[in-house]
């Protein structure tokens, strides 16, 4: 790496440079699932950088870290806490009526908006905005797990972001996942498509690769049951998983892991197919540190070995 040839006073002398070498090194080290690594490289980040925008892709690291490793309280708190700083709190714990006014007052902005006018918006210029998107998109996973009513203000945030300051390449994941909640809380499934399909069109707009992962779980992976076989989800899905791989979003790869396995079993698929594919994933080098994917497939093969009669104690 870079940062073993910076000297010994790099963060005096050579700032600029410590910071975008340590900041890529903890990235790649992610990537690798080289989670103590990643800690260390943050923790000099944090320690060294001169004023707190300075520490934003440090401390998305760390959020990354924290949810792939199933500390969903910490990553939750890491989350909340930067986008406090940025000037936009959410409260940890909302209520129904939080959620239900949020979602409402969401609505009142996109009111007449068609799709076609949501794609011709201009894009998000306020850098503090951009990376409160950021961090939203960041904080889906471990709300998703452990508080659905944080994680459904988190979705309706990033899509008033939006509406309010323009388009960003996180948009699309913010459209995702609110045709998602419009399917699922609603029952409005014609929207929850549309927004589907915003989404999309968001991908191809902005060229986001990095972010396929995130769409496509948020719309093949929730909204789009509700609409479209299983069958003909699951190629996305698993072209989701293969995007993740290359752009080292392990976090997400993960997602598609849990989720092809579920529609393996509710499709009608053999047990075989479902043990082979669990199997598979719970021996891929990327994952090995990641404990709740692991867990899961260790469930999975279980639920496999109970039904076709090879465990002694099936509890």
């Amino acid at each position: 790496f870079g940062v073993c040839l910076l000297p010994n006073n790099c963060w005096k002398d050579e700032y600029e440079l410590s910071l975008a070498l340590y900041n890529a090194c903890a990235e790649i080290a992610y990537s690798n699932s080289k989670f103590e690594r990643v800690k260390s490289l943050v923790q000099s980040v944090l320690e060294n950088a001169r004023c707190f925008r300075d520490t934003l892709r440090a401390r998305a690291s760390r959020i990354y870290v924290l949810s792939s490793q199933y500390k969903i309280p910490e990553a939750v708190e890491e989350s909340l806490a930067v986008l406090a700083e940025l000037g936009e709190p959410l409260p940890p714990n909302p209520n129904t009526h939080q959620v239900l006014f949020q979602f409402m007052a969401t609505q009142r902005l996109l009111k007449g908006k068609t799709n076609e006018i949501i794609l011709r918006m201009p894009c998000m210029t306020n850098s503090d905005k951009i990376a409160a998107s950021q961090i939203l998109n960041l904080a889906f996973p471990s709300t998703y797990r452990s508080r659905p009513s944080l994680f459904a203000l988190i979705v309706l945030r990033l899509v008033r972001l939006t509406m309010r300051y323009g388009l960003s390449t996180v948009s699309a994941v913010g459209f995702g996942f609110y045709g998602s909640l419009l399917c699922s809380i609603t029952g409005n499934i014609g929207e929850g498509d549309r927004f589907g399909e915003l989404a999309l069109a968001l991908l191809d707009k902005f060229h986001a690769k990095e972010w396929i992962p995130r769409v496509y779980l948020g719309v093949f992976g929730h909204a789009g049951s509700y609409k479209l076989p299983l069958q003909e989800m699951y190629p996305h899905i698993e072209y989701a998983q293969k995007i993740a791989f290359e752009t080292g979003d392990i976090e997400y790869a993960t997602g598609a892991a849990n989720i092809m396995c579920a529609y393996i079993q509710l499709s009608g698929d053999t047990l075989g197919l479902l043990e082979n594919k669990a199997r598979e994933f719970y021996h891929f080098d990327e994952f090995q540190n990641h404990d709740s994917l692991l867990m899961m497939m260790e469930i999975i093969l279980q639920y496999v070995h109970n039904l076709t009669g090879r465990n002694k104690d099936p509890l």
